[in-house]
């Protein structure tokens, strides 16, 4: 059986094991929650003077299976998304706290090495219109772009050097999010979710830099309330 395949079943068992054991207990949620999410993201893209860019046509031709960006493996790095949150329980409807939300992605392609990330820190606020199972995410806040790049191997025979021209760029600023869900109750305060958010971000003018930025990020999330 496959990774994805065994995933898949263990998420539908810890489904089907909350709606045997939740009708027994009380949900209640804390004054206080945090939690944490692992998936993937799409639509990744960003723009600089009107032209868009996709991480689709970036990594076209990127070997994943190759040598690792950081030297310490043997592969490459594919595209992966993380949230981690915490903050406060307004009510049984409403939730007030901050998200930081990471993508990255890195390959080889054309023997240049190279790594993309975005990483968000918003508030969040979260609304439960019918105080459990479907939920909406609005937030907003800072946001960064990083751009790494290995040009290759370089030797010198003079001077007995032998390395890499290693160029990092990252951009600052704001952006804003919009997302949505559904928990299960997995007891009486423990939640699995399933989470999509649509996010974008502007950056402050930098004369080489992207103006702006989106992606979307699915993934699985796991949080005490």
């Amino acid at each position: 059986m496959s990774a994805r395949r065994t995933m898949a079943c263990a998420v539908l068992a810890l489904i089907l094991a909350a709606g045997a054991g939740a009708q027994e207990q009380e949900r209640v949620r804390s004054p206080w929650y945090f939690g944490f999410g692992v998936g993937a993201f799409f639509d990744a893209t960003w723009v600089t003077d009107g032209a868009e860019i996709t991480w689709d046509d970036l990594y076209k031709r990127a070997d994943t299976d190759g040598v690792s960006f950081k030297g310490g493996g043997k592969r490459g790095e594919p595209p992966i998304g993380v949230n981690f949150r915490v903050g406060r329980t307004l009510s049984s409807r409403v939730l007030l706290g901050v998200d930081l939300t990471f993508i990255g992605q890195e390959g080889i392609s054309d023997g240049q090495e190279i790594a993309t990330e975005i990483t968000n820190l918003f508030g969040m606020l979260t609304l439960f219109p019918q105080q459990k199972g479907l939920f909406i995410r609005l937030g907003g806040g800072l946001s960064s772009f990083s751009i790494v790049e290995v040009m290759g191997p370089i030797t010198d025979e003079f001077m007995g050097y032998d390395g890499s021209a290693k160029h990092e760029y990252e951009y600052d600023g704001y952006g804003g999010l919009a997302g949505i869900g559904y928990a299960f109750w997995l007891g009486r305060r423990i939640n699995l979710t399933l989470n999509v958010d649509h996010s974008r971000q502007y950056y402050y003018g930098y004369d080489k830099g992207p103006d702006e930025s989106r992606f979307t990020m699915v993934y699985l999330g796991f949080d005490w309330y």
